[in-house]
């Protein structure tokens, strides 16, 4: 019931394709290398919309046999949409080679179950657990958007409550491990606002 609209305008596409380019720059060459190399290939689709049974999504990743596939809506949400879908890709190989976010539920607020209904309090300030309604959904959603906030700018407050940054914290542990970069002394975009970081 996914129905994706075409974006042709040629402005729209060369501003966006210029976001692009800036947003996947972040990622160290062999991450987005390691990540494709679960897939036949990886596809990012810039389109004017996603809608799914008429309701508008900020973004989709899906699969194709063994082909993956990013849908990106153009527009100012486009670089949060790319760091989120492209966290999806990414995490075939995050929980396959690490044990890191099978600790994850530990973070949250107990007791707790993805799916249902959180108090307003574990959605703002201190007490903070959950970015939005929608990472109270599912582990995977929640992680995706974790991830997300992480490679944007602005985080730094956002980040100070000890729920989330608990679980940045199993995020970034859980890519260096799975990427091989435990030993890295660099400090990568999405660790930008742990307070130690993590490098040997």
């Amino acid at each position: 019931d996914v129905k994706l609209e075409e974006e042709y305008l040629v402005p729209v596409l060369r501003r966006e394709l210029d976001i692009l380019d800036e947003e996947l720059s972040r990622y160290p060459a062999t991450v987005l290398e390691q990540t494709v190399s679960h897939f036949s290939g990886l596809t990012i689709c810039l389109v004017r919309s996603v809608t799914e049974g008429g309701k508008s999504l900020p973004g989709l990743q899906s699969m194709e046999e063994m082909q993956a596939y990013v849908f990106l809506p153009a527009g100012p949400d486009l670089p949060e949409a790319l760091h989120r879908e492209l966290y999806h890709v990414m995490e075939t190989r995050i929980l396959s080679k690490s044990t890191a976010l099978y600790r994850w539920d530990e973070e949250n607020p107990q007791p707790f179950q993805y799916g249902e209904a959180v108090p307003e309090a574990y959605l703002t300030g201190e007490t903070q657990a959950f970015l939005d309604e929608e990472s109270t959904t599912s582990s995977r959603e929640d992680q995706a958007r974790v991830f997300a906030r992480a490679m944007l700018p602005g985080g730094a407050e956002l980040f100070k409550a000890p729920g989330l940054h608990g679980k940045l914290t199993l995020l970034c542990q859980g890519i260096r491990g799975a990427y091989g970069l435990k030993k890295s002394p660099e400090v990568f975009h999405w660790e930008q606002y742990l307070k130690e970081p993590l490098t040997p």
